[in-house]
């Protein structure tokens, strides 16, 4: 993943202000069915914003380079 790109660093704010939210509806005094109704636009922006992390083009990495030289049999 290309965690120095600014997109991705904002899906990651934006993730936590989600998860911020899923905390405040979790501690509301709110009975439990009020509360899982609203948690539903809450989860549903946080998976999107996973999703679209996920699907990002990723960083373009080279292979890895060995030593160049012969194997030599040692008696």
């Amino acid at each position: 993943m290309d965690v120095e790109n600014p997109e991705f660093k904002a899906k990651l704010d934006r993730m936590v202000a989600y998860n911020e939210q899923l905390v405040a509806i979790g501690s509301s005094d709110a009975p439990d069915i009020v509360k899982n109704i609203q948690k539903i636009p809450a989860i549903a922006g946080l998976v999107s914003e996973l999703i679209a992390a996920y699907f990002m083009p990723p960083v373009e990495s080279g292979s890895v380079d060995v030593a160049e030289f012969e194997p030599q049999l040692v008696y």
